[in-house]
């Protein structure tokens, strides 16, 4: 309950404060957040490091928490961007939103299969399906339920307010065949484990469990599997797709899914090297349950 109340007070605080306020409010709980919060920390700088020295160099203590910083204040204007919901309109989009790779969205959808969309935990992913479903798509994402039934109502309240169709993880299958049928938009996270649907692939050069889901999917139904990313660029926001990825369904299910997989886990790997600072992932992703 008290968390719930901190919600409603930061999101009453995010509407109604000036924008540069709002802002300055959020860097600082941030900063405060990251004074209190070892465990994240170290999680964060351990996934960071994996991800710089599978480039061929390993990182210096003082890049590491650089980038831990950013993404502490990252997350901090995730959470503001959130609250910001209610008061995004037309105009938002017009003055903040450049979208590239529209095309790519666009002709998969044009194939009557609908379009499986993976983001991952980077920029703002929330804001990437409602502005999405802004747009005029008809977007059904999944999201994992919150503990709270307080919490899960804010969260969800939030998310239907611009048109956004929700499944809960481990939700219904039949749900998200319907809105593909229907030629529309499925957006699922895909470097996080939420449920028994798992892989075990290399991320980064190392071996570990990431979602199936995604890919299950695509062979099921044939749908394609449109990248979909949101980043922040200042004040201003880009939201990128990512040419169509088909699955080849002669290959044989089990041949297909992790060749699929394989191309998505690609396509990650580049948006997160590209926004490391963007990359909000503070549960280490490589621990004894999910490496070799």
């Amino acid at each position: 309950m008290f968390l719930f109340f901190v919600y409603n007070f930061s999101a009453f605080l995010a509407l109604h404060l000036p924008e540069p306020a709002a802002r300055t409010l959020a860097r600082v709980t941030s900063a405060l957040f990251y004074l209190v919060t070892p465990g994240m920390k170290r999680n964060a700088r351990r996934n960071f490091r994996v991800m710089l020295s599978s480039g061929g160099r390993e990182p210096t203590a003082g890049e590491l928490e650089r980038l831990v910083w950013r993404a502490y204040l990252n997350f901090g204007l995730y959470l503001y961007e959130f609250f910001l919901i209610p008061r995004i309109d037309g105009e938002f989009l017009n003055r903040r939103l450049e979208v590239r790779g529209l095309e790519h969205l666009d002709s998969a959808i044009g194939g009557g299969r609908g379009v499986i969309s993976i983001t991952g935990h980077l920029g703002n992913w929330e804001l990437a399906g409602i502005l999405t479903s802004m747009m005029g798509y008809p977007v059904t994402a999944v999201a994992l339920d919150h503990r709270s039934p307080s919490m899960n109502k804010f969260f969800l309240h939030r998310r239907r307010m611009k048109g956004v169709k929700i499944v809960a993880v481990g939700g219904r299958t039949l749900a998200l065949i319907r809105a593909l049928k229907k030629s529309g938009i499925v957006a699922l996270l895909a470097d996080r484990v939420f449920s028994r649907s798992r892989l075990r692939m290399d991320f980064f050069g190392r071996s570990t469990y990431l979602p199936a889901g995604p890919a299950e999917l695509a062979v099921l139904t044939g749908s394609p599997i449109v990248p979909g990313f949101l980043v922040r660029r200042g004040r201003r926001y880009l939201l990128s797709f990512e040419p169509p990825i088909h699955p080849d369904l002669a290959s044989g299910r089990s041949s297909a899914v992790r060749t699929l997989a394989r191309h998505v886990i690609d396509v990650l790997e580049r948006y997160i090297r590209t926004y490391p600072e963007q990359w909000l992932v503070f549960e280490y992703l490589w621990n004894k349950e999910t490496a070799f």
